[in-house]
């Protein structure tokens, strides 16, 4: 019921997005994360919001409020025209508040067609992945197998979204869940490598299976620190945000060799599991000892005779 309904709401933010579908906008701005709310810029574009509020390389940029819609907000994922973002700038001589408002993204008309036509294609995916999940759910929900990429293809709907069209207390949870959503989706995408199409009982595949909850725990850890440390303790300290940064260094790393390695061993494992008894049970039960086997057979004989 849980994926059912978590597909549910996938889909009626993919809806929600394809209604919305319009040109987006652009602060002017690229920053480079120092920590504590607080940003380096590191680009200017010209003619462009922040160049005209005398916004230069090299400031300082700090948010007015702890809000983390407006930390999300900082990384400039395609704003909406008109949309605004609160900034205090720290110059060598100067600390002044400043309000960039978003201009609309100028380009042809044959660009805007380009832009449009791949943004509904990418929408059209997320709901065919979202429509393909429920199904699994609906037919498979016994098989583990079926749930980990479930989860996946559900994961990756909640985490490719247009800027917040609807109300600043749904964006706030999507913006601090998204993190995990994604990397539990990028997890279960490796356990669902490590157990298809047949679980292994010993073996590299059955270890990515036992540590894979202890590296998920982890990399939750390194992408809710920040925001965690900054919103409730009021500061996030360096100890903490170098073993984040850490994790966040480890975690693609593992992700990439375990699908990697678990599709790869998945393929080869399956002729020796029958040989040497390691996939299961059910591979354990062909090879019988030869003694057996000829006991089993003058038997079947014997009751012709």
């Amino acid at each position: 019921m849980l994926a059912l309904a978590a597909s549910g709401l996938a889909l009626a933010l993919i809806v929600g997005d394809l209604l919305h579908l319009g040109p987006s906008g652009q602060f002017g701005i690229a920053t480079a994360p120092l920590g504590h709310g607080s940003y380096r810029i590191v680009r200017v574009d010209r003619d462009s919001p922040a160049r005209r509020a005398g916004i230069a390389v090299g400031d300082l940029v700090a948010l007015p409020e702890d809000r983390i819609t407006q930390r999300e907000n900082i990384s400039f994922e395609a704003p909406a025209p008109n949309g605004t973002l609160a900034l205090i700038i720290a110059k060598p001589h100067e600390r002044r508040r400043v309000l960039l408002r978003a201009s609309r993204f100028e380009a042809t008309h044959g660009l805007l067609v380009a832009v449009y036509g791949i943004a509904a294609t990418f929408q059209v995916i997320r709901i065919v992945f979202v429509l393909v999940a429920g199904l699994i759910v609906l037919r498979r929900a016994d098989r583990a197998e079926a749930r980990a990429l479930a989860t996946f293809l559900i994961a990756f709907a909640f985490a490719f979204t247009r800027w917040p069209w609807y109300g600043l207390n749904v964006a706030t949870i999507l913006q601090i869940g998204r993190p995990m959503i994604v990397i539990f989706g990028i997890m279960q995408a490796v356990r669902f490598a490590a157990i298809f199409p047949e679980p292994s009982r010993c073996g590299i595949r059955r270890f990515i299976v036992r540590l894979n909850p202890l590296i998920t725990a982890c990399a939750v850890f390194s992408v809710l620190y920040e925001p965690f440390a900054t919103l409730v303790l009021d500061r996030a300290t360096p100890l903490g945000i170098l073993a984040a940064s850490a994790v966040s260094f480890f975690f693609p790393a593992y992700a990439v060799a375990g699908l990697a390695v678990g599709f790869v061993i998945s393929a080869r494992e399956g002729p020796r599991a029958s040989a040497h008894g390691c996939a299961g049970s059910r591979y354990r039960s062909v090879s019988a000892s030869p003694a057996s086997s000829s006991y089993s057979s003058s038997r079947r004989w014997g009751s012709r005779t």
